[in-house]
């Protein structure tokens, strides 16, 4: 069927990587010049399932590559672990046995431990938040949190999802705030479009004075749906927060055009208004 005329069946497939149009259509589409700016990458509609299969070889590449990557990331953090344990994690029925001169290296080791922690903490800490922003950043290139139209949740993921968010809110209200924040973050990995998820998220950012953070969440929320309402009183919050009261004041008359009766938007408009002028 043609994205373009359901009436008529399915000729070919655009594969041309700046086409903005949709990419199934018929021979009248042809006709009227639709694609004609990716022409050569145009298939028969019966190519449809080599086009599958060649995606599906591409994307195990890219897995395989992702899993090498990761497991040498896995291997130098075991590594890591041995050597930390067998120069500070010392019984003392091995110290025992060891000779003077080792017991003195070890002692030393130890009263140094608190010093050579803080090294190893501030080495990690830094380029791990570096490396974990960029793939964040990346994984929002590719725009891979808008797949939606497979909608492949297990019951299991589900079950997983509402788990960390019930722990992140339980967390959040008696003010374990990086743990709460660490929980949501796995809600989202499982679900990355969910809107009380990333609301929560900007919350927790919000109490963390993590402001600019924050921000990003409600707009990513506002993202996927401009007219969710709690997204809107959060971004107002936010802009009230850092003193943006203009913009705090835009976001509340939007929430009455959405939902005209919102009483919490009129007050929050007259409160700003008496405010501001």
């Amino acid at each position: 069927m043609c994205a373009y005329h359901p009436e008529s069946p399915a000729r070919y497939i655009c594969q041309g990587e700046s086409c903005f149009e949709k990419r199934i259509f018929c021979h009248a589409c042809l006709k009227n010049n639709k694609h004609m700016h990716s022409v050569n990458r145009n298939e028969l509609i019966e190519e449809l399932p080599q086009i599958l299969e060649g995606s599906r070889q591409d994307c195990d590449h890219l897995l395989e590559f992702i899993e090498e990557t990761f497991k040498e990331i896995i291997l130098f953090k075991d590594y890591l672990i041995r050597a930390i344990r067998k120069k500070y994690h010392i019984q003392i029925e091995l110290f025992n046995e060891i000779n003077i001169e080792s017991k003195c290296q070890a002692l030393d080791n130890l009263i140094k431990f608190k010093e050579d922690s803080k090294i190893i903490q501030q080495v990690l800490d830094q380029p791990f938040k570096t490396v974990l922003s960029h793939i964040k950043d990346g994984i929002t290139d590719v725009c891979l949190e808008q797949v939606t139209y497979l909608g492949q949740m297990t019951e299991q993921e589900r079950q997983q999802f509402q788990n960390h968010i019930t722990e992140s809110q339980n967390l959040f209200q008696s003010n374990r705030l990086e743990e709460a924040l660490e929980k949501v973050e796995r809600a989202l990995i499982i679900n990355p479009r969910d809107l009380d998820a990333l609301i929560q998220k900007g919350n927790i950012l919000m109490r963390l004075q993590r402001l600019k953070e924050a921000q990003q969440q409600f707009i990513q929320a506002l993202k996927i749906d401009e007219l969710h309402v709690t997204s809107r009183f959060a971004l107002g919050s936010y802009y009230i927060r850092t003193n943006q009261r203009r913009q705090a004041l835009q976001q509340y008359f939007k929430i009455i055009d959405i939902n005209p009766g919102n009483q919490q938007a009129i007050i929050q408009i007259d409160q700003l208004l008496e405010e501001t002028y």
